[in-house]
């Protein structure tokens, strides 16, 4: 039992080995391209971070520009008042003179002279003396109230007429960090776009250095999944390319723009999975005990994603089959590395 235990161990360390080899010598041509991506990464999150601080700048504009409105119309109510008061406080100003030539000029009732001779005594003429003065104070308190008031209101105005003066200036003040917000953000995508170009030109690269790599290390190596079941998972595949296939030019350019002939070494995965999360990785397929490890290189239906791996040649005649038919359609082992 400890010997089939070590034999088990020593075999499982040559076949690690073996896929460590061939892993280290494809992944050292997708490093650079997981550099590029961490960039991009990092100008997503800023743009994403200054889409959230625009998001908050642009509500307070809208409660700002909702204030000033308010305080617009505050304004305009309160010289409207003015206006009424004012017409008011001119009104009894008129009335309150005219009723002071009234009294002391076209009436006999209170007219000072009528009044001392149609008084027969002094208390009579302090009375009619104070019924005149209280008509007169009437009027005159009428005509302090409408002033003010109309002064109140011209003091209200000044304070109003501040706050808007205040809130105009916080707008303005907002605006501008607005454009200053949104230019920056705008200086974001374009370098999102810059670094997506560069990204995509660059993992083309890679993935073309990656086949021309893997080209080379076309013999399988024993593997015994059973040793790390968990990071095997099983699906079908099929098999494309080169002089086998009459369905595809021999030889002929992939989605990646890598190039499918008789030796290539490369794997295709579902549209229906979403490629290009895939492009760049490489994956070990095992079967019958035996693994290969390809770059993932190019996409296709594929029964609409039933089909996990569409197998280049230099796949499928690593596994000892000749042509596309006598590979056919296989369920491997696999996993992503």
């Amino acid at each position: 039992m400890g010997e089939r235990h070590a034999m088990q161990l020593l075999y499982r360390g040559l076949a690690q080995g073996a896929a460590l080899v061939a892993c280290l010598l494809c992944l050292s041509f997708f490093i650079p391209s997981v550099a590029h991506a961490d960039e991009l990464s990092v100008v997503r999150e800023k743009i994403n971070t200054q889409v959230e601080e625009l998001k908050v700048l642009g509500e307070e504009v809208d409660q700002a520009q909702k204030h000033a409105k308010r305080l617009d119309d505050e304004i305009k109510q309160t010289l409207e008042d003015i206006d009424q008061k004012q017409a008011e406080y001119s009104q009894l100003q008129s009335s309150a003179a005219n009723m002071a030539v009234e009294l002391y000029k076209d009436s006999e009732d209170f007219n000072l002279f009528v009044v001392l001779e149609n008084s027969t005594s002094m208390s009579e003429l302090m009375n009619h003396l104070d019924m005149n003065e209280r008509v007169l104070e009437s009027y005159v308190k009428a005509v302090e109230r409408a002033a003010a008031a109309r002064d109140a209101l011209n003091v209200k105005y000044s304070q109003v007429s501040a706050k808007k003066d205040e809130q105009a200036k916080l707008l303005a003040d907002l605006k501008k960090k607005v454009e200053k917000l949104e230019k920056s953000l705008a200086d974001l995508r374009e370098e999102e776009k810059y670094q997506e170009k560069l990204l995509s030109v660059k993992q083309q690269a890679d993935v073309a250095q990656a086949a021309a790599a893997a080209r080379q290390v076309t013999e399988t190596f024993e593997t015994d999944t059973s040793l790390a079941k968990d990071d095997w998972k099983t699906g079908i595949t099929t098999a494309y390319g080169g002089s086998s296939d009459k369905s595809t030019p021999n030889p002929g350019e992939t989605a990646t723009g890598t190039i499918c002939d008789d030796w290539s070494v490369g794997v295709a995965v579902a549209m229906a999975n979403g490629p290009e999360q895939y492009y760049g990785r490489y994956v070990e397929i095992s079967y019958e005990g035996r693994s290969i490890v390809a770059p993932v290189v190019d996409c296709g239906y594929m029964g609409n994603g039933y089909v996990t791996f569409d197998l280049q040649p230099g796949v499928f005649k690593a596994f000892g089959c000749e042509t596309c038919d006598d590979w056919g359609v296989r369920e491997v082992e696999y996993r992503f590395l």
